[in-house]
């Protein structure tokens, strides 16, 4: 579920969330020993158990992760966290209104305009 998680969706949990960035318990997600699906029974060499408490960790371990993978370039990472900060709070003002009863909270709106790609980061 790691890699899920990008700027906006951390930023919608940190508000929907009672607690903010805070977790309120530890969350841990365990990877065995040679349990790559492309390098299998090779990598990784030790098991390994990444831990968080915040969502902030969460978001920036997604980024890295993108990086370190060969998904995105150094510049890349930042520069999407920058583009999807703001949709989060779109989403959580949508997701209050649907929790409320109301209708406008639905998120296929093709007339809706309010969310837009940002200009350029760089």
């Amino acid at each position: 579920w790691i890699g899920l998680l990008c700027a906006a969706y951390a930023e919608v949990l940190q508000m929907l969330s009672p607690l903010g960035d805070e977790l309120g318990v530890p969350v841990e997600q365990f990877i065995a020993a040679g349990s790559s699906l492309l390098e299998k029974d090779v990598v990784p060499a030790s098991d390994i158990t990444l831990t968080y408490t915040k969502w902030s960790e969460i978001k920036s371990a997604c980024g890295s992760s993108r990086e370190n993978g060969g998904m995105h370039f150094s510049q890349a990472v930042p520069a999407g966290d920058f583009l999807c900060t703001g949709v989060g709070h779109k989403i959580k003002d949508k997701a209050v209104l649907l929790k409320n009863g109301d209708i406008a909270g639905t998120m296929v709106d093709f007339d809706d305009r309010s969310i837009s790609v940002k200009t350029k980061f760089y």
